[in-house]
């Protein structure tokens, strides 16, 4: 269908898309995409940027003939809405990621304060061993699973401390790695559902530390106060163990695991730091990074093409990077892609298998 005309690339790679999805809202954008909806947005941005080309070519190829002008003024203003347009879908990209892959989530905390116990809730069924027994975990578990109707890719890390056994070392270097690579923390704690409950110096020391290392990272963090089933508060507050030099955490629940109780707060804190977006933009929304690569090379060149024209340049001058652009937004719908990225594109497929 595509080599004939009849799907274009953006089109071919919703059916895959639809195939893998793993959400109800995934599968919606999908199916959107593959009725055209990122077509539609993206032709008006290549139809202005061609009828700036061809204008120019018309006018110098044929001198003697009544076409109007190109206007320097006239190209910056449709590279600008170009430009514009190119924003706002590529404001939208990290949403349409998010329901493609999923949230890469970190289950971060000190040992024995919940952490398995609530993968193991979110996940429906004993995924992790959970035993008073501090240091059960010793290697990172995956899960995925559906938290406020956004997909988490959940890792259950290693209890963090100072630790002499081998073994346990091992794991809490991968629960770092696993923190440094995650796009969202829950920062899981039992000592906190019960602030006025007094927290052991050496225990409050190492739990600052990790504190600092969560709240200095790149990703938003949620604060989990676990174990509400056995200290019956509905809610601490970090205030009662200091204020050290740490991003503040995008929002603060206590639950239990055990009973459930508290789960639809964490629920709403996901679905709040991941909004699905309207239902007005399924469809348009870029799902891979090939696909957002696409559009900032041709917003990128846009951007240079405007430059110039301000700096007083000819519109010839601004015509090579409305070509670039064009090339970038064929490369995103398959109108100039080159054959090894179409092959590339079509490998997801089982293709005769």
């Amino acid at each position: 269908a595509f080599l004939n005309g009849r799907l274009d690339l953006t089109q071919a790679e919703a059916v895959i898309d639809l195939i893998d999805a793993e959400t109800a809202a995934a599968a919606r954008n999908a199916a959107a995409q593959l009725e055209g909806g990122l077509r539609r947005v993206l032709e008006p941005i290549q139809e202005t940027l061609l009828d700036i080309a061809s204008r120019f070519y018309a006018v110098v190829d044929y001198p003697d003939e009544d076409i109007q002008d190109v206007n320097p003024a006239e190209i910056a203003r449709a590279m600008a809405s170009a430009e514009d347009a190119l924003t706002r879908l590529l404001a939208a990209c990290r949403r349409g990621q998010v329901l493609k892959k999923g949230v890469r989530t970190a289950i971060v905390g000190l040992p024995n304060a919940g952490k398995s116990s609530l993968l193991n809730a979110l996940a429906g069924y004993d995924r992790c061993l959970v035993t008073d027994i501090p240091g059960t975990t010793r290697d990172t578990v995956e899960e995925s699973v559906l938290c406020g109707g956004v997909l988490l890719r959940l890792i259950d890390t290693a209890g963090l401390r100072e630790t002499e056994d081998t073994v346990e070392q091992l794991g809490v270097e991968r629960s770092r790695r696993a923190m440094e690579e995650a796009e969202l923390i829950l920062l899981v704690d039992d000592t906190l559902a019960a602030p006025e409950t007094p927290i052991p110096p050496a225990l409050r020391e190492t739990f600052l530390r990790l504190l600092n290392e969560v709240g200095r990272g790149r990703a938003p963090w949620i604060l989990v106060a676990s174990k509400r089933d056995l200290t019956g508060q509905s809610a601490g507050s970090i205030g009662a163990i200091g204020a050290p030099d740490w991003r503040c955490p995008a929002a603060y629940v206590s639950l239990s695991a055990l009973t459930g109780e508290g789960m639809e707060d964490l629920e709403k804190a996901v679905a709040d730091l991941f909004p699905a977006g309207d239902s007005g933009e399924a469809g348009s929304l870029l799902t891979d990074h090939r696909q957002e690569d696409a559009a900032r090379r041709a917003r990128s060149a846009l951007r240079r093409g405007r430059a110039a024209l301000e700096d007083g340049l000819t519109p010839d001058a601004a015509l090579t990077d409305v070509e670039e652009a064009l090339d970038a937004l064929g490369e995103l719908t398959g109108r100039t892609a080159r054959e090894e990225l179409v092959s590339a594109v079509f490998s997801r497929f089982c293709v005769g298998k």
